[in-house]
C-alpha cells in the first residue's frame, strides 16, 4: 500500500532522529556502519548516508565467494566517489562453507547471510559505532516460508563442516553477544527502506549518473542468484523475482498488467546456462546443483530457538515498521 507525502515525511523525520542519536553515541570516528554488497538498495543506503545526511560512514563487504565481477567494480566506483572507509572481510573457509550448506540443505544462502551479520555487529564493536544501516526491504523485498537465522546456521555446521576453521573469527558465543547488542541497543540496527520512500527506478537512475555505477539485472552482484531463484521455484512454486513483482504490484509502484507482462519473462528453461557460473566458482557440476535442489532441509531447523527464530520472522520481520 502507498503512502502519502506527509506520511513519509514523518518517517524521514523519525531516520533523522535515529541519526541524530547516532552522531552523539559513536564512540570512535564513524557514526554507522553500512554493509554493502555492490548492489542497488546497499549502494543507495551508502549514497543516501553519506550525500544526503552527511554522516561519517564505514563501508563494509563481506565477501561471500559469489560476488560477481561487477560488484567488485561498483563497490570500487561508490567508495572511491564519494570517499569513504571500506573493509572488504575474507575467510578462507567461506567457499567451501557454501558447499558444505549446497550439499546439506541445498540453500547457499545460508553459509552468507549469518556470517555477513555476525561480521557486521563484530566490526560495530570494534570501531565503536552505535548503528548498522541495512538496504533491505521489508516493503518490497521477498520473504519465502523459510528464512536464516543463527540456530539453523549452526545446526548445519556442526553436521560435518570443520568448527575449528571458524575458532577466531567472530568473538567467543557470537549469537549472545548479537543478542546481547541488539536487546540492550548498543548496537542499533535499522532497514533504511522502513524510513524513506524507495523508487527502484529512481533509485538506479541515481546511482548510475551519481556513481557510474552499472547495476544490471536484479541481484546482478551475486552469481548465486540464479540457483536461489530456481530454489525458490522449485520449493515453494513461486521464484523470488515474481514474489518481488507481487510486492510492487502491492506497493502500487507498477500495476498488475506491468507485472503480468514482466512475470512472462521469467521461464526456467535456461536453468543450466544461468547455472554455469556458480557451477565453475563452486568447483560443482550443474547437475550437483539441480540435485542439490531437491534435498529437505526441514532437519536443520528443529528445536525452540528455532521455532522462535521463525515465529519472529515471520509475524515482526515480515511486518515493516510503522503501519505499513
Amino acid at each position: 500500500m502507498s503512502r502519502d507525502s506527509s506520511w513519509w515525511l514523518e518517517a524521514e523525520k523519525r531516520l533523522d532522529r535515529i541519526l541524530d542519536w547516532a552522531k552523539k553515541a559513536r564512540g570512535g570516528a564513524y557514526d554507522v556502519l553500512v554493509p554493502v554488497s555492490g548492489g542497488k538498495d546497499s549502494l543507495y543506503v551508502l549514497y543516501k548516508l553519506c550525500v544526503e545526511k552527511n554522516l561519517k560512514v564505514l563501508a563494509y563487504t563481506y565477501d561471500n565467494g559469489l560476488m560477481s565481477e561487477t560488484a567488485f567494480t561498483n563497490l570500487e566506483l561508490a567508495v572511491m566517489t564519494l570517499g569513504v572507509s571500506h573493509i572488504m572481510v575474507r575467510h578462507s573457509f567461506q567457499n567451501d562453507l557454501v558447499v558444505h550448506f549446497l550439499k546439506k540443505t541445498g540453500n547457499i544462502c545460508g553459509a552468507c547471510f549469518i556470517p555477513m551479520v555476525f561480521s557486521a555487529f563484530e566490526l560495530a564493536r570494534r570501531f565503536q559505532i552505535p548503528l548498522i544501516a541495512f538496504g533491505v526491504s521489508r516493503r518490497f523485498d521477498p520473504m519465502l516460508p523459510r528464512g536464516k537465522n543463527p540456530w539453523h546456521f549452526w545446526n548445519v555446521v556442526n553436521d560435518g563442516f570443520d568448527r575449528e576453521r571458524l575458532r577466531g573469527v567472530w568473538a567467543s558465543r557470537p549469537v549472545f553477544r548479537w543478542l546481547l547488542d541488539s536487546l540492550t541497543g548498543r548496537v542499533r540496527v535499522i532497514c533504511l527502506p522502513d524510513y524513506t520512500e524507495w523508487d527502484e527506478e529512481e533509485i538506479r537512475g541515481k546511482l548510475e549518473s551519481s556513481l557510474g555505477v552499472s547495476l544490471g539485472e536484479e541481484h546482478s552482484d551475486c552469481i548465486g542468484f540464479p540457483y536461489a531463484d530456481y530454489l525458490a521455484f522449485k520449493r515453494y512454486g513461486v521464484s523470488i523475482r515474481a514474489i518481488k513483482l507481487s510486492t510492487l504490484v502491492r506497493n502500487g509502484k507498477i500495476s498488475r498488467e506491468e507485472a503480468l507482462r514482466r512475470a512472462n519473462g521469467l521461464g526456467f528453461r535456461d536453468v543450466p546456462e544461468k547455472l554455469e557460473a556458480l557451477a565453475q566458482r563452486l568447483s560443482v557440476t550443474v547437475d550437483d546443483l539441480l540435485t542439490a535442489s531437491s534435498i529437505d532441509e526441514t532437519k536443520y531447523y528443529m528445536g525452540v530457538m528455532n521455532y522462535l527464530s521463525e515465529l519472529y520472522r515471520n509475524h515482526f520481520l515480515g511486518r515493516p515498521l510503522f503501519g505499513f
